[in-house]
Formats: structure tokens, sequence, C-alpha cells
């Protein structure tokens, strides 16, 4: 049986990420402690699509609250304002009735 050479590890870390090149591939690993979201913190609807992620990185919300609610109101949404409940509930209602997305209850 033929023995297997071994190669050499050789590792470096730029902007996040850690990348481990061995013979003929590269191991890359995110080093960021980032919390991934299933649901939206604020309606509880599935993050689905990369906007929802951009605005949860930036926001801590989906893409459907940061239209409804960031946008028009960065500044309040940036010192901390959140909509009521049932500001809430009334947005979930909509977006039932007008798409496809699963929402946590």
């Amino acid at each position: 049986m033929e023995k297997m050479q071994r190669f050499p590890t050789l590792r470096e870390s730029n902007s996040g990420r850690s990348y481990e090149y061995r013979s003929e591939f590269v191991i890359i690993t995110e080093e960021k402690d980032e919390k991934r979201y299933l649901f939206c913190p604020v309606c509880q609807i599935t993050m689905n699509t990369a906007d929802d992620y951009s605005y949860i990185r930036r926001f801590q919300c989906c893409a459907e609250c940061g239209m409804k609610w960031v946008e028009p109101m960065k500044e309040r949404w940036l010192s901390g304002w959140r909509p009521t409940s049932e500001e809430i509930l009334s947005h979930k209602e909509i977006i039932k009735q007008s798409s496809s997305f699963f929402i946590f209850e």
C-alpha cells in the first residue's frame, strides 16, 4: 500500500475569514461569531432572501420590516424604537395575504 505524502498546512487570516491551504484544496472558515437567524426577531417571518440577511446585519430585522419601519424612520429605529405588538400583528396579516412566507406563531 502506498503511503500518502503529507503537505504542510499554510494558514492566513483576511477580512474575517481564515484560509487553510492544503495540498490540493483550501478550507475557508468564517471567523465571525455571527448569529444565523431563521426568523425575523421583529415579526417572526422566515428569513428567505439575501435582502433579509442584509437587513438583519444592519438593523436586526427582515427586509419586510426594514422597508415598512426602518427606511421611513431610520433615526428613530437606530435610537431603539420598535413597532408595537398591534402594528406587528397588522403587518403580519398583510404579509400572510400577499405572499408565501412561513410565519412562526
